[in-house]
């Protein structure tokens, strides 16, 4: 089967700028070149929601860019459903739904409505068929007021209204840059629901770009890490974990815990511990990264339990994508 995205040994870097005696024979080249991308290899196959992961200024843009035909690579090539997105820009583009992270190509003295109905033409969709996926998404979006301009709208709204411009016309790819941003809860929710129901009926291959780590967690069938340019993994989110020794999480409950439960707690996980009240419940809930087996674990509840009573619940958890996060956005941090 042929993928819906082939991305192969990319690279991309962005020229520095340049005086105007750099031009002149024999002057040095720009001046603070920044490399993107850096040989990044990936396929993503019809039905599959792939996540690109990684902390600010991993390259996560610029791999949506190129895919898009917005800009192109430095080294190695795209396709979009086999169209080269270089030689073949105006085809493959005509196999996207696409979400920008910054939303600037709609026209502010448009309605939305009329918006929505201007890019649909451009894909060969009439207004018609444009209104028709304009009422089949609305449960899901809540849009709001469509004619309404396009320059009084919430930054919500122009969210939701770039969502509804990469979800008509079902093109058989999708390229969501940030699309939860700005969204409420609920909103984000349907959304999400829809994406897996677009995959598993449509066929439809949806990479995502996202710092909204339960939204990458609940639909991704795969997670690309992205650090500095470079693919640090290729796999799924449990493995992903796995492959970076993220440690998992026991989550305790107690109630009215007294200094020898907290003493107890510190001889097992060291003073690693975070400890926060839990008012609905009345409990004080303690998250503890941990190395040991399951069993230490439950060995700790039964002793704690006869020790106090006052033990509620402890609940085990994988690894979480906001350790891996946290873990590389502290080594940024360092280096600068």
């Amino acid at each position: 089967m042929q993928p819906a995205i082939s991305f192969q040994s990319i690279s991309k870097t962005y020229r520095g700028t340049r005086g105007w005696l750099d031009w002149l024979p024999g002057r040095g080249g720009a001046t603070g070149d920044k490399r993107a991308l850096q040989n990044v290899s990936f396929l993503v196959r019809p039905g599959e929601i792939v996540s690109l992961l990684g902390p600010n200024g991993s390259g996560k843009t610029t791999a949506i860019k190129i895919l898009s035909s917005l800009i192109t690579p430095t080294e190695g090539n795209a396709a979009i459903a086999g169209f080269d997105t270089k030689g073949k820009s105006l085809q493959s583009r005509a196999q996207i739904g696409y979400c920008m992270a910054e939303e600037r190509s709609f026209y502010f003295r448009l309605t939305g409505r009329q918006n929505l109905r201007f890019f649909g033409r451009l894909r060969g969709l009439s207004h018609a068929a444009v209104d028709r996926d304009i009422k089949r998404l609305e449960p899901i979006l809540r849009h709001g007021d469509l004619d309404g301009r396009f320059m009084t709208y919430s930054t919500g709204m122009k969210q939701k209204l770039s969502l509804f411009r990469a979800l008509i016309g079902n093109a058989p790819v999708l390229l969501l840059d940030e699309p939860t941003r700005g969204l409420d809860p609920h909103s984000t929710k349907m959304f999400l629901d829809e994406l897996r129901a677009y995959a598993r009926d449509r066929g439809t291959a949806i990479l995502l770009a996202s710092h909204d780590l339960d939204a990458v967690d609940r639909v991704s069938d795969r997670l690309l890490f992205l650090h500095r340019g470079r693919l640090l993994a290729d796999d799924t989110p449990d493995e992903v974990l796995r492959r970076f020794s993220i440690p998992q999480e026991v989550v305790i409950e107690v109630r009215d815990p007294d200094e020898s439960f907290r003493a107890a707690l510190r001889r097992t996980v060291g003073d690693g511990a975070r400890e926060e009240l839990d008012r609905g419940g009345g409990t004080v809930r303690f998250t503890c990264e941990v190395e040991g087996a399951e069993t230490d674990w439950v060995r700790f509840l039964r002793e704690q339990s006869g020790a106090h009573g006052g033990v509620v619940r402890l609940s085990w958890k994988p690894g979480s994508l906001e350790s891996l996060f946290a873990r590389f956005s502290v080594e940024d941090g360092d280096e600068r």
